[in-house]
């Protein structure tokens, strides 16, 4: 494999939420510039905590924004990122890399929008999308006063942990986070949470032509908040499970092609115990998430396998 110059814009769901936000006349831009540098730095925090992961996913290539020397070895080199956003393309394109073929920005942002996981139907039972505070007011009316659960909200844009909110009543801070996601983001995910004992994924990559490229299943190490950790091959699926996980896939590779998306992808799935059962049972949920770009674990469930380092 020729080498490639890489942009690692881990905070890529930032600038989709950003393009994706209702304009508010009079907002904060100091707060707004306050945000990026604080993405920014997660960027550098992640990329230094991670580079063992990283480095699978660069494959030898040039990682730029590392300084001027090894900014000038990626020119004439063909450019790869994280998730391909407007500013990555720009830093590509500053250093002289040759720029990658790449979905739309609007097609980025709605590929990576909860909104697109969950018009591909609910799998965890209670699981709601919601676009207002009626609703709001209605699931927790129905669901979470009653029963005493945890629930989170979870921004469209969220990710490693950041963007969503756990409670057990409608109160102020819930209406506040969920007014953030209804008024800007066009509204968020309602889960219950629930008591997990596994989680797993499966990676693509879908070619602009519609040809899917699958890895294997992975297990994602998370901490107890459900912050990625680390990833390793998965060899504990059931058949069941593996079968669900890989059907689920199958079908997000499918939507992704349909609307206008191709490159890396990933599905989050997971198993957890069910302890509002008539017995406490073990389930699974074979699709929690999807993110339409590279995520920490791809490499590894993808392997040797790297349609995406392909010459064009």
């Amino acid at each position: 494999m020729s080498r490639f110059a890489w942009v690692l814009n881990l905070d890529a769901d930032d600038e989709l939420a950003e393009s994706t936000s209702q304009r508010i006349p009079g907002a904060d831009t100091a707060r707004v510039a306050a945000a990026k540098r604080v993405s920014r730095d997660f960027v550098r925090a992640r990329v230094a905590e991670r580079v063992a992961e990283l480095s699978l996913l660069v494959a030898g290539g040039v990682l730029i924004g590392h300084g001027r020397d090894t900014d000038a070895k990626a020119r004439g080199l063909r450019g790869r990122a994280f998730c391909p956003t407007p500013r990555a393309l720009a830093e590509l394109r500053a250093v002289g890399a040759a720029l990658p073929d790449a979905p739309t920005l609007t097609r980025l942002a709605e590929a990576n929008h909860r909104l697109f996981c969950a018009k591909l139907g609910q799998t965890l039972d209670g699981a709601l999308w919601l676009t207002n505070e009626r609703d709001l007011e209605g699931a927790f009316a129905e669901r979470v006063v009653p029963s005493g659960r945890e629930w989170v909200l979870k921004h469209p844009h969220g990710y490693v942990g950041r963007l969503r909110h756990k409670t057990r009543e409608l109160d102020p801070a819930t209406r506040s986070f969920a007014a953030r996601c209804f008024g800007a983001a066009h509204g968020l995910q309602l889960e219950p949470w629930v008591d997990r004992r596994g989680d797993y994924a499966i990676h693509g990559f879908l070619s602009a032509t519609g040809h899917v490229t699958f890895g294997a299943p992975t297990r994602q190490l998370c901490d107890a908040r459900g912050v990625w950790q680390g990833t390793t091959r998965s060899h504990d699926l059931s058949h069941a499970e593996h079968a669900e996980l890989a059907e689920e896939g199958r079908r997000v590779a499918d939507s992704l092609g349909k609307n206008g998306y191709f490159g890396p992808f990933g599905v989050d799935a997971f198993r957890y115990v069910d302890v509002h059962a008539e017995r406490e049972t073990t389930r699974f949920n074979p699709r929690c998430e999807v993110n339409a770009r590279y995520t920490m674990g791809w490499a590894i469930g993808m392997g040797e396998t790297r349609p995406d380092l392909v010459e064009e």
